[in-house]
């Protein structure tokens, strides 16, 4: 898996965060994650949760960051916690 950050995600608001109940949820398959192009991501502790697609410039949430992700069959742009963990 290739991870790469990219600048210019900023903290959201609380209007934006309403939006986003998903995050952090654990999950199966990307269909129980926000919209079409959110994810469900396995780190590397086996551990799988909903993040949020940024590949048109959304803002990601504070202590998160942007990042290039390419895994199996998904290529994208994903809002992913720094530490790779959720709270």
């Amino acid at each position: 898996m290739l991870l790469v950050a990219l600048p210019g995600c900023l903290d959201w608001s609380e209007e934006d965060a309403q939006g986003n109940w998903f995050l952090c949820q654990p999950c199966q398959t990307s269909d129980e994650c926000g919209g079409p192009k959110d994810y469900c991501y396995e780190n590397s502790y086996d551990e799988r949760f909903c993040v949020k697609d940024c590949s048109s410039g959304q803002r990601c949430p504070a202590g998160w960051d942007c990042y290039t992700v390419i895994r199996n069959s998904y290529s994208g742009k994903l809002c992913l916690p720094r530490e790779k963990r959720c709270p």
